[in-house]
């Protein structure tokens, strides 16, 4: 199993100038669609993410589990 743990640093000054992904974008993706029971792209290796009844995705191709 493999765990993704993101923390928030504020950086005083910083601003997202190249507007581009994120990764609170990715995750929070990766979230809106396991919510609508849709499948996702994994964050990891970019298989295929399902959602499960206990309310967390589980990719098939690396095992990651999003809760």
């Amino acid at each position: 199993m493999t765990t993704l743990l993101a923390e928030r640093i504020e950086h005083p000054g910083a601003a997202e100038s190249s507007g581009g992904p994120t990764l609170e974008r990715l995750i929070t993706s990766v979230w809106h669609d396991l919510a609508h029971r849709a499948t996702a792209v994994c964050p990891v290796c970019a298989g295929e993410m399902s959602p499960s009844l206990a309310g967390h995705g589980t990719c098939a191709a690396c095992g990651t589990e999003l809760s």
